[in-house]
């Protein structure tokens, strides 16, 4: 789950209850706590640099990209770079939540 804020933390919360595994990713280390928990791994990674999320991507079946609420002069760009990256990667599912 890339995008650990509010939203994807109750996500993270119903996933883990039905037995799901999560890891859940975050530019600050001051979200861990809350991220595990709520029964994630977490993972330190910056979704404008794709390198950072290359491990925290290993073994994932389905990936979560809950970055659609960013907002700013440069939004449109930065929905369409983010998305480009994981698309080019071997995921089963992609979900883009924009809302």
């Amino acid at each position: 789950m890339v995008g650990g804020g509010c939203r994807g933390l109750r996500l993270a919360r119903d996933l883990v209850a039905e037995g799901h595994a999560v890891r859940a990713v975050t530019r600050s280390d001051e979200r861990r706590a809350a991220i595990e928990a709520a029964g994630c791994e977490c993972w330190i990674g910056d979704p404008d640099r794709i390198g950072t999320l290359r491990y925290a991507l290993d073994n994932v079946t389905v990936l979560l990209w809950l970055l659609g609420t960013a907002t700013g002069p440069n939004a449109v760009d930065l929905h369409g770079s983010r998305l480009l990256s994981p698309r080019a990667l071997a995921f089963k599912l992609l979900m883009y939540c924009s809302a």
